[in-house]
Formats: C-alpha cells, sequence, structure tokens
C-alpha cells in the first residue's frame, strides 16, 4: 500500500481533472472532497469545484493533502516535464518567493517536484539564519502593569483594579522591543509548519526554533492586516520571510474536517508571477533611455482606467508588454507614462 506522502497527482493549469481519471496517480473521490473543502473556506478562485471534477485556473504551485500531493503545473511545459522545475523555482527566487540560497533546492530531481519540501526547508532556514543575525526590534505599543508611572494612564482599567492592586499602575506605552506584530507573524507560521512536517530533522529544527520564541505573544490570522504589512520598510532577506510566512498562514487551513488533517496550498498566479519577472529581467537591463514600469493605471476617459501590465519607454517611444510575450508600439500618450 502507498504510503501518502508517495502518492502524487499532476495535473497543468486550466487543465480538467475528473474523478477517477489518471494524472500520475488515480484522482480519487478523497482527492476531490479535500480540494472541495479546501475551495469552499478560501476567497479566491484557485480552482473551479465541479460536480465530478475540478476546473484549475491560472494558479500553479502544490496542495499537500492528507491523501497525497497535488501539483499544478505550467501549460506551458506539457511537452517536457522536467524542464519546468527550474523555470517555475527561478521565477519564484527572482520575485523574492523562495530563497535564492535555500539548501532545500538541492532536492530538484528530474520528474520530482519538490516545492512543497523546498518551501518548508527554506522557510526553517531562513528563520534560522534570521534569528542567528538577531530579530527586528520596533517601537511597540503595550498596555502594561507596574508600579512606576511610565506613560499614560489607563483610567478605565485603573478604576477597575484600584480595590485589589490599589499600588499598580495601567499604563500605556511605547516599548522598543522584538515582540511586535512582523515577529509574530513569523512565528505563525513557524508553528504551522511544525504541524504540517512529519516527524523529521526539519521538524526538530522548526521546534528547536519555537523554543526560542516563547516569549512572544501569539497572534491570530484574522488579526494580520497584509495590505499594512506590505508598505512597512524592511530589508530584502526580512521582506523574503515575510512573503513565505505570508504563504503558508494564508495557505494553511488547520482542518477541512473532523479528525482530517491540515491542508497546506502553496499555490501563485502564474500570469502575475511571470509579469513579474519580466519587469525585473527588464528593469535589470539599465540600459540608457530606458524606462520600464509595471501596472501604472492611468484615468483616460471619465472613470475608466486604463492599466497595461508593462509600461516601457524607449529613446522617446513607448509600448506596452502583454503575457503573450508581444510587444506592441503606442503612440506618445500621456495616459501611457
Amino acid at each position: 500500500m502507498k504510503n501518502a506522502n508517495d502518492i502524487v497527482i499532476r495535473v497543468f493549469e486550466h487543465q480538467r481533472v475528473e474523478i477517477g481519471e489518471r494524472v500520475g496517480n488515480p484522482f480519487t473521490m478523497e482527492f476531490w472532497q479535500a480540494l472541495r473543502d479546501f475551495q469552499a473556506q478560501q476567497s479566491r478562485p484557485f480552482y473551479k469545484v465541479l460536480p465530478g471534477g475540478i476546473s484549475f485556473s491560472s494558479y500553479v504551485g502544490a496542495i499537500q493533502t492528507r491523501y497525497g500531493l497535488v501539483e499544478i503545473w505550467p501549460k506551458t511545459d506539457r511537452s517536457g516535464e522536467a524542464t519546468w522545475q527550474p523555470f517555475l523555482l527561478e521565477l519564484l527566487t527572482s520575485c523574492r518567493y523562495v530563497p535564492v540560497h535555500s539548501p532545500g533546492l538541492g532536492l530538484i530531481q528530474p520528474g520530482v517536484f519538490p516545492l512543497v519540501s523546498v518551501y518548508l526547508v527554506g522557510f526553517i532556514h531562513e528563520v534560522e539564519l534570521w534569528l542567528k543575525k538577531g530579530p527586528s526590534h520596533q517601537y511597540e505599543t503595550q498596555i502594561q502593569s507596574s508600579r512606576v508611572w511610565k506613560g499614560s494612564v489607563q483610567w478605565g482599567e485603573q478604576i477597575k483594579r484600584q480595590l485589589t492592586h490599589a499600588d499598580e499602575i495601567i499604563t500605556q506605552t511605547q516599548v522598543f522591543t522584538s515582540d511586535h506584530r512582523l515577529n509574530r507573524v513569523i512565528k505563525l507560521a513557524l508553528q504551522m509548519v511544525c504541524n504540517l512536517l512529519p516527524a523529521s530533522q526539519g521538524r526538530v529544527t522548526a521546534s528547536g526554533l519555537l523554543d526560542q520564541l516563547v516569549h512572544w505573544g501569539d497572534i491570530h490570522p484574522r488579526q494580520i492586516d497584509w495590505d499594512q504589512i506590505a508598505r512597512y520598510p524592511m530589508a530584502p532577506s526580512y521582506q523574503t520571510i515575510i512573503n513565505m510566512s505570508k504563504a503558508i498562514i494564508t495557505g494553511y487551513v488547520g482542518g477541512i474536517g473532523a479528525g482530517k488533517s491540515p491542508v497546506l496550498a502553496l499555490l501563485f498566479d502564474m500570469n502575475v508571477l511571470f509579469e513579474t519577472y519580466v519587469h525585473q529581467q527588464l528593469a535589470q537591463l539599465q540600459l540608457p533611455g530606458l524606462w520600464v514600469s509595471r501596472q501604472p493605471g492611468r484615468s483616460f476617459w471619465l472613470d475608466r482606467v486604463l492599466i497595461p501590465d508593462i509600461v516601457m519607454q524607449y529613446q522617446e517611444k513607448n509600448g506596452y508588454w502583454t503575457p503573450s510575450g508581444n510587444y506592441s508600439p503606442k503612440p506618445n500618450l500621456p495616459w501611457m507614462i
């Protein structure tokens, strides 16, 4: 009998799979139910659940379920199964979704897609290096009880505790600490990794890292404002850890039913991923007279907004790039600049 870790379902983006169809391994009713329950808890249309199957969309990546691994490959590589893996990992590393020097990248083998292993091992390795350098500190607003008056008094709580704790003062103050919201996000992702990994060296390492973070508070996924976090100025290495933490937290479902194991989905929109990669490659050219911008939406008539994928200006000539890879020359219109 096959172990769940050995069962892999391989499909392509925009492919439709029916129950009973063989895609690497048979696509069973259990796989369909796991994907159905997972999608029911998501706000994004990662795929469409059909009465007897699944219709995948533009998202590529992997979904680790109790019954095995579902791999979603880029549709451009139907002819060569071994060539798409390095390409997809190059996209992920270039867009800072996977560390460039992750030791997990050595797990790549022809015909095998270890994105989940690469991601989790790479995340643990990045957190380990980050803690060795020392976690970041920020000013955090804290409400605390002490015998020293420091900060503003919280009179509501102070009056409630006056009879029993008259010697303590409830104050709100700014504290420069490592126990802040961003670091709690990383701790939450590390806790989820410990729940997902089997008994292995990676899980032992992750548990040891968590022991160093016991003095930090906890945060619930619903308390995380990802839009606000995206506006924080961060170093590139810290941004990588936050991006990986976001993928783990947003793709993790603690249980899709009573007594069932958690599910982890590492899914990336191939359209956005490839667009970001092309923009970075163009921006790195640094040619004199070349100006590249991504998604520069401009109002051009009444309340209508035109949002091209990538706008390029070279030697006072404008053009835009579309996902098909075509470069279309356009006149020098002010709303395209």
